[in-house]
């Protein structure tokens, strides 16, 4: 009886201390080495969970590709239709409204001085390699005796993300002759374009 007792009370001294021992070793058994060693991981993988947030300039870049005008029905207008096109490797995004079309008409003086401008759309996103195209319409009231060009032009407000600001502003915009193209309308052709490419 005194040796079960004996055993059963050395068993219940010793108890907390080997527990304690195995749930906080002492510093100096941990071996440097093994802490915080992680399999290693296939880079595709390791890629694909932490793709990292895009930095740096924009690879996007949106281009006024080309300018269909024709004759409204009624005689009195231009329609007018601008594709935008991304020649980048990143897409452009524009949302609520920050990225937009525009018409413009500039007069014979300088190609800086603008008269007329009106949106014609909104760009919400176009993708690398791809296009969209956006229509509207400048009434003959709008081209005054002095006016030489119209133009589509991509316009960007000032708070949008990285990539409503291009790499490439410079084409931004592209004009036509008013006179061509209206000679060209009036020759008998039902389109005028203007293209880049």
């Amino acid at each position: 009886m005194n040796r079960r007792f004996s055993f059963l009370l050395a068993a219940i001294l010793i108890a907390p201390a080997v527990s304690s021992a195995a749930a906080d070793p002492l510093p100096g058994s941990i071996r440097p080495d093994t802490v915080g060693a992680v399999a290693p991981t296939d880079p595709n993988v390791r890629r694909a969970i932490t793709a990292p947030a895009p930095t740096g300039p924009c690879r996007a870049d949106l281009r006024v590709g080309r300018i269909d005008i024709s004759r409204g029905a009624d005689g009195r207008s231009y329609n007018v239709t601008a594709t935008i096109e991304n020649v980048g490797t990143e897409a452009a995004t524009g949302p609520n409204g920050i990225l937009g079309v525009s018409l413009e008409v500039r007069s014979n003086v300088s190609l800086r001085e603008t008269h007329y401008s009106a949106p014609i759309g909104n760009i919400d996103v176009i993708h690398p390699g791809t296009s969209r195209s956006y229509s509207g319409s400048v009434s003959n009231g709008v081209i005054r005796p002095s006016s030489r060009y119209l133009s589509a032009r991509i316009n960007r407000g000032p708070d949008g993300p990285r990539c409503v600001y291009d790499s490439v502003p410079s084409n931004d915009a592209l004009a036509v002759t008013i006179s061509t193209a209206d000679s060209w309308l009036r020759a008998g052709h039902s389109v005028y374009t203007r293209s880049v490419n």
